[in-house]
């Protein structure tokens, strides 16, 4: 387009368009039809991560990672718990079968839970994983840039004002009430 060859754009379009439409309806999984759901979570001392898959005849129709800030030390097995009932709630959820990395500490006797050890189940749980952990990485990624940027922005001011030391604090008050 912006060398002015618009039907090659157009072209170049309608591929991107037809790639994304088959993304967007490829199962990510042959299992039998029905809805199932997948939850992992990615646990530190201070925070977790979990990612939620519900899947539907084969098809991934929500995901959704969330980040919880643990307060009393809660366990893996009791965050899952309640981050199941919350995406299970979000999602009205009616699957029966739920696939997890760890076995919440509270569950539904209607509802099978499966810790898979192999096969296309442990596959969708592994994935789940791989987005809880790509989800912590880009939250540390961005804590990282927002530092980077304010130790740059304080380059910069001392740059600007000829200063000796990077300022590490700035006073100001406010003359405004002093006539």
């Amino acid at each position: 387009a912006k060398s002015l060859d618009f039907e090659k754009a157009a072209t170049y379009k309608q591929k991107l368009e037809a790639i994304a439409r088959y993304k967007a309806r490829s199962p990510i999984t042959h299992m039998a039809s029905g809805q199932t759901d997948v939850i992992a979570i990615a646990a530190d001392e201070k925070k977790a991560f979990v990612n939620y898959l519900h899947i539907n005849n084969g098809m991934m129709i929500f995901a959704q990672t969330v980040e919880i800030q643990k307060k009393l030390k809660e366990s893996s097995e009791d965050l899952i718990a309640m981050a199941l009932c919350h995406f299970r709630e979000k999602t009205q959820s009616k699957a029966k079968k739920i696939y997890a990395n760890v076995a919440p500490s509270v569950t539904d006797e209607k509802l099978e839970l499966i810790v898979p050890k192999m096969g296309e189940k442990k596959d969708l749980v592994d994935l789940a994983i791989k987005n809880a952990l790509f989800f912590k990485q880009e939250q540390l990624n961005k804590k990282v840039q927002v530092r980077t940027t304010s130790r740059s922005t304080l380059m910069l001011l001392q740059q600007d004002l000829r200063m000796q030391q990077i300022p590490m604090r700035i006073e100001c008050f406010d003359n405004s009430n002093l006539q």
